[in-house]
């Protein structure tokens, strides 16, 4: 009797104690890869928004435009930091619980390797839906309109496009020069020269002017300023003074009807049935971003069972986690480097496609085998082999 109540007391305690210990852990890895993810997010972000640091401050780009396309960067390298960070934490927590000796308890109470990677692995499969998200659904819909922003700021002849002292294409055959940019986006001195009708030279002078979005198309509004127009075929010249003047622009319109969305910002099925292209190479290109998109959120995995097995396998012995620590990192420095290698040469070779999946699913499935002890009964079946190889060999010699 008492042992029944001992044995259903300590199955209970399991129940209840199992779910508490995986979350105390789950919660150590959630954290320090939060942690991790908005220290790395914070460094890229930074690096990437430089430009339109830049463009807000010697081109007058709005403080409101800066921040949102600074917003539609992030899913472009969070698909890339996101596995990082997750193995950068799940070396740190579990190290941490090591260090601590409660991993060493943990295994003591009779939890498995595999048991204790367990919260790990959870954080990692979330890990692992969130970068589908990013790589289905948020990349493709943030960089298209970035790309749009983007795409509108530089052909708006706005203070972005425009810089002081400075000759600027507007389109074909047109050329615009400002000295000095005032406040409220008024430009000061400004030089168009007109050449796009054959036969026919044109340059407009004015002291100052401002570019306008009218529904009807961009124009510029000039004040006080001449325009001389010179007629080679007859060789007439003609003056114009005036003080308020007003020239249409059609290029922004024309442009935007040519613009062709890049890889980046389609989704997977117009990357593998593209229905405004023709051209192969390119088809190609977006077929390869396509496989990129449904392999890459498998690195998380990947790279987190690296650590899993690294610190959980041998985790008695402290002496050398250090040199251990390195060969998980060396492993998935080099998990990384084949994948952007396949990436790379998948447009020339179609066949290295299929290692794109191949590469972080099998580094998974060898580490989720190593923690379940396939490696330990290998080792273990080679070592009783080898001592009856030598049992056997002894009783040879002794006959």
């Amino acid at each position: 009797m008492n042992r029944t109540i001992e044995t259903i007391s300590k199955r209970l305690a399991r129940i209840f104690i199992m779910p508490r210990l995986m979350r105390y852990i789950a919660l150590r890895v959630t954290v320090i890869s939060l942690s991790l993810l908005c220290i790395l997010f914070a460094v890229v972000w930074l690096s990437q928004s430089l430009r339109f640091i830049d463009w807000m401050v010697n081109r007058g780009l709005p403080f409101s435009i800066f921040l949102y396309l600074s917003v539609l960067i992030t899913p472009n390298f969070l698909t890339v930091i996101l596995p990082i960070a997750l193995f950068i934490a799940v070396i740190f927590a579990y190290q941490r619980l090591l260090g601590d000796s409660e991993l060493v308890v943990a295994m003591a109470a009779g939890y498995s390797p595999i048991q204790l990677a367990r919260p790990a692995l959870i954080v990692g499969a979330l890990f692992t839906v969130l970068g589908y998200f990013l790589t289905l659904w948020g990349l493709p819909v943030a960089y298209h309109a970035y790309k749009n922003t983007e795409f509108t700021m530089r052909n708006s002849y706005s203070g972005v496009l425009l810089q002081e002292g400075v000759f600027t294409a507007l389109e074909a055959g047109k050329t615009i020069y400002i000295r000095e940019r005032g406040a409220n986006g008024v430009l000061y001195d400004i030089l168009l020269s007109d050449d796009s009708t054959p036969n026919h030279s044109v340059i407009i002078t004015a002291h100052s002017g401002s570019f306008l979005n009218t529904p009807t198309g961009p124009k510029i509004h000039l004040i006080k300023g001449n325009r001389q127009e010179w007629n080679y075929s007859n060789g007439k010249v003609g003056f114009l003074y005036f003080d308020d003047y007003t020239l249409d622009i059609q290029k922004l319109e024309a442009i935007q009807q040519l613009r062709t969305r890049v890889a980046t910002e389609r989704f997977v099925p117009d990357l593998f049935k593209p229905n405004d292209t023709k051209d192969e190479s390119l088809r190609s290109i977006f077929r390869v971003e396509a496989h990129r998109r449904l392999a890459s959120p498998l690195l998380i995995l990947a790279l987190v069972s690296v650590a899993l097995v690294v610190i959980l396998t041998n985790s008695n012995a402290r002496v050398g986690q250090g040199r251990r620590i390195m060969v998980a990192v060396l492993a998935a420095t080099v998990i990384e480097v084949l994948q952007n290698i396949w990436t790379q040469n998948a447009v020339k070779f179609s066949a290295i496609i299929s290692l794109m999946y191949l590469t972080p699913i099998l580094s998974f499935t060898l580490c989720i085998m190593l923690l379940g002890g396939f490696g330990e009964g290998w080792r273990m079946r080679a070592i009783g082999v080898k001592r009856l190889f030598a049992q056997k060999l002894l009783t040879r010699n002794r006959a």
